[in-house]
């Protein structure tokens, strides 16, 4: 049995040794009931790694930490690439604007810098020699003149002689024309009406009054079969555009006359110029 003592007083060593003892338990069941009230405060900490504990006034729970978020309250744009400019600024509402002209591309800011021809690239800006495929050779065909073309060097094709042209004079032999169709041209009536083979080679004229006829644009070689309706008028073919002496008329046997008009049928005559004189002939009526 310990004997205590009190204050002042003496004891022995096993005294303090149990004072001790006991203090070290007292501490200990302090510590776990200090463990044990806060557990029973605390939710489950399982699966709750990384939240934070809160209350609501109430009970206490463990939440997750939210996102930062926020709000943009206002979008500037300044700047230039290549020439294209861009400014202004957003706030509650706005537009950026793209200004300016493109320019200053350089072939590398590019996907395709190069084009290529038979199989040889060219850079974009460059310039190169192109060499015809010689595989199909480009061959003369009938009526051309000139070396056929096998790529390595230029030619020149022309319109060979034998072929006929839509300008100049040419003689033609052994051809055949087909489908030749003269020009029927109405002269307007007037005292001295003009009969200009360019109008056509067959001409028709109504008489209005006794007539004295021009022949200015006749050139030789040129002929026109000219239809006159004339009533009880006449033609006077005395003109020096004609000749000297106006119209040469053909006869049988010696040079003719003018011819008479029918009053009631149309009457033909042709004309026709050799040198520097027309000549006529009375083809008939009609």
């Amino acid at each position: 049995m310990a004997i205590f003592r009190g204050p002042g007083g003496s004891g022995d060593a096993t005294t303090d040794s149990t004072t001790q003892a006991l203090a070290a338990v007292n501490a200990a069941n302090s510590a776990a009931a200090s463990a044990t009230l806060a557990a029973s405060f605390t939710p489950s900490q399982t699966g709750n790694s990384g939240k934070y504990l809160t209350t609501n006034g109430t009970s206490t729970s463990w939440e997750s930490i939210a996102s930062s978020s926020g709000t943009v309250t206002s979008v500037g744009g300044t700047g230039t690439v290549n020439g294209i400019s861009l400014s202004g600024t957003v706030t509650s509402s706005g537009n950026l604007t793209l200004g300016g002209t493109l320019g200053s591309i350089t072939n590398s800011q590019l996907s395709n810098s190069s084009v290529t021809f038979n199989g040889q690239a060219v850079a974009l800006g460059a310039s190169g020699t192109i060499t015809a495929n010689t595989t199909n050779a480009l061959t003369i065909g009938t009526g051309l003149s000139g070396n056929s073309f096998n790529g390595s060097s230029a030619v020149t094709v022309a319109i060979d002689s034998s072929v006929a042209t839509l300008t100049g004079i040419q003689n033609l032999s052994n051809k055949t024309i087909l489908g030749t169709k003269e020009t029927i041209f109405a002269i307007t009536d007037a005292a001295a009406f003009e009969i200009n083979p360019a109008n056509g080679g067959i001409q028709t004229i109504t008489l209005g009054a006794n007539r004295t006829p021009k022949g200015t644009n006749f050139t030789a070689g040129q002929s026109v079969t000219l239809m006159v309706t004339a009533g009880a008028n006449t033609l006077t073919w005395t003109d020096t555009t004609f000749g000297t002496s106006g119209v040469k008329w053909i006869g049988a046997t010696a040079p003719g006359s003018a011819p008479t008009l029918s009053t009631t049928a149309i009457s033909i005559i042709e004309l026709w110029e050799v040198g520097t004189q027309v000549y006529g002939a009375f083809v008939g009526v009609a």
